[in-house]
């Protein structure tokens, strides 16, 4: 059990052609203190949240029978979070998700390419920028479009349990690639996603396991 405050701004629209632009972000704090969870287990927390989205359209064109289906559209898009815990007993909920009102998940699926559920971290940051790529509206449907994208990713980790083998560790991770993805029903994005890991200085690199740069995986919604 925990509470939850923040206060959240957003902008964002997404036109007829589905190119989105305006930004949005938000700031929470997350406390789970240990007489909130008697009984439930030693939970006893607290957390703080910092993110933001934002999208930059970059040109635009629609169809010559009909301009509000989309021919040919592109627009920037990027998004950034910190997130820091702290406490005598840190869920593995809080270390694994980034915090606020819609958890975001682990920094290990945030750069991709990255063993899902890892570097559950107290201390994690994140960046992600893409350049989207809109096609032509389908069978003259307008929420049926694909989209081809190209992504760098990059995070950064601190904080592991002082019980834990990576106490110390600490380390960057980056990603860059590239993917297509299709609009069904402006509700889910069908798609894959392949590119190239950069460890950096990645601590934990080998410990997870995937040590091959190259990656590939169907994805069934776009990044952020």
């Amino acid at each position: 059990t925990s509470i939850i405050l923040g206060a959240a701004y957003d902008s964002t629209e997404s036109d007829s052609r589905r190119v989105k632009n305006g930004v949005k972000a938000e700031a929470s704090g997350e406390w789970g203190p240990g007489a909130l969870n008697a009984g439930f287990g030693p939970t006893d927390f607290h957390r703080f949240t910092l993110k933001a989205a934002a999208y930059q359209p970059l040109f635009s064109v629609g169809q010559a029978g009909n301009p509000e289906l989309n021919l040919f559209s592109a627009y920037l898009a990027g998004f950034a979070s910190f997130d820091y815990a702290g406490g005598d007993a840190i869920p593995l909920y809080v270390r694994q998700s980034f915090g606020g009102r819609d958890l975001r998940d682990s920094l290990g699926d945030c750069v991709r390419g990255y063993p899902s559920r890892s570097y559950d971290a107290a201390l994690k940051t994140v960046a992600n920028g893409e350049v989207r790529l809109v096609g032509p509206a389908l069978f003259n449907t307008p929420w049926l479009v694909p989209i081809v994208y190209g992504f760098c990713d990059a995070g950064y980790y601190a904080g592991f349990p002082e019980s834990s083998a990576k106490a110390e560790a600490s380390g960057t991770i980056l990603s860059a690639g590239g993917g297509f993805a299709l609009d069904v029903l402006d509700f889910a994005y069908i798609g894959v996603s392949l590119g190239s890991k950069f460890p950096g200085s990645d601590a934990l690199y080998a410990v997870y396991g995937e040590t091959d740069a190259f990656f590939f995986s169907v994805e069934f919604l776009l990044h952020f």
